[in-house]
């Protein structure tokens, strides 16, 4: 059992991550969903600009609160700007932020919280009727500051910058930003409601299949394969189907093809990622679930579960009709054990990938 090995070689785990770690240093802030099929358990998503910190409970708070603090404790300076996304009408994306904001604070930090693009300051509202003060950016000869005149030692991002990355934010900055802005260089020539490329998606999602019922065969697993199509630039759950065979791409209906159209900001799906689809045989409450681990650097803080009534085990449960649980304290430390090593390989492949990225684009390799 993978629970066993674990627990037998943690001292070798932990040491091997630490060597990993210590030359591809882990981000700031992470969430990784997990997916537990009983036959494997493979992360399936990772979001260096995560929301859903109102989800926390208290312990998970002050853990999050330690870790910021240790963190930031290498760079230089107490007053910080979180950079959050521009859609602040969404009221619990509201609440993540000022449960974000008030956890670094009480870490001893100045704060304040910015939007790219807006003219001048305001305040939005939470769910629970809560005030959220943002403030608008100016860049004075690559020193960002807010327009009333803070001027933070370090900005923090949550903000995937899905369209791009803002004029304000562009070009050399004075301060010290995390996540780094790394631009991938992502290309592609995929559009589903034209259906250009599509004969190509179609292909990968067959060959896909075959190699997942090999695996199936091999192991005696009575299973269908599946896989999910999701968008390379896609976040927020959208841009994300599942299909059985090469023959559901050709033959998609118009409900899905325009899911796959475009996705947050109106920013149009142009290239696709496949991926093997793993079922979840996580419950909550009834509901199909899966864990959702934040971390600060390379330690998970909080463990998340996802459900959703209206999804069975097979779909994306990030969608419409879920819900969140902090599961934290009842998770028997097998689980846990397995769950953190999951997340923390994620975390690591991640760091890995955008050093190479970073390092690439330095050397003139992506344009």
């Amino acid at each position: 059992m993978l629970e066993d090995v674990l627990e037998r070689r943690a001292a070798a785990v932990e040491d091997w991550f630490a060597d990993w770690f210590s030359r591809y240093p882990a981000v700031l802030s992470t969430s990784v969903d997990v997916r537990s099929s009983g036959y494997k358990i493979a992360p399936v998503d990772v979001n260096f600009f995560p929301a859903g910190y109102n989800n926390f409970g208290v312990d998970a708070r002050q853990r999050a609160k330690s870790a910021f603090l240790e963190y930031l404790s290498r760079y230089l300076g107490s007053k910080v700007l979180i950079v959050v996304e521009s859609h602040t009408r969404n009221k619990k994306y509201v609440d993540s932020v000022i449960a974000l904001r008030d956890m670094l604070g009480e870490s001893g930090f100045q704060l304040e919280v910015g939007v790219c693009g807006i003219a001048e300051d305001m305040s939005v509202l939470s769910s629970t009727g809560a005030t959220l003060d943002v403030r608008a950016l100016v860049n004075c000869g690559g020193e960002v500051s807010t327009t009333s005149g803070f001027v933070p030692d370090l900005i923090i991002l949550n903000n995937d910058l899905t369209s791009g990355i803002p004029g304000v934010l562009d070009g050399i900055i004075a301060q010290r930003m995390i996540p780094r802005l790394i631009w991938a260089g992502l290309t592609g020539d995929v559009d589903f409601v034209s259906k250009k490329g599509i004969d190509n998606v179609a292909s990968g999602v067959e060959d896909l299949i075959s190699k997942i019922g090999e695996k199936f065969r091999f192991y005696g697993l009575n299973c269908t394969p599946h896989v999910f199509i999701k968008a390379d630039n896609g976040t927020y759950g959208m841009g994300v189907i599942e299909v059985y065979s090469g023959e559901d791409v050709l033959n998609m209906n118009k409900k899905n093809r325009n899911k796959m159209r475009k996705i947050k900001e109106n920013n149009p799906v142009e290239s696709v990622v496949l991926q093997e689809g793993v079922p979840t045989n996580e419950v909550f409450c009834n509901h199909a679930a899966e864990p959702l681990l934040y971390c600060i650097g390379a330690e998970p803080v909080c463990y998340l579960c996802r459900y959703n009534a209206t999804r069975s085990k097979f779909e994306n449960l990030n969608a419409p009709g879920c819900g969140f649980a902090d599961v934290g304290s009842g998770i028997a430390e097998e689980k846990r054990r397995v769950w953190r090593t999951v997340g923390k390989l994620a975390i690591l492949a991640a760091a890995v990938e955008a050093e190479e990225i970073e390092s690439a684009y330095l050397n003139g390799g992506l344009s």
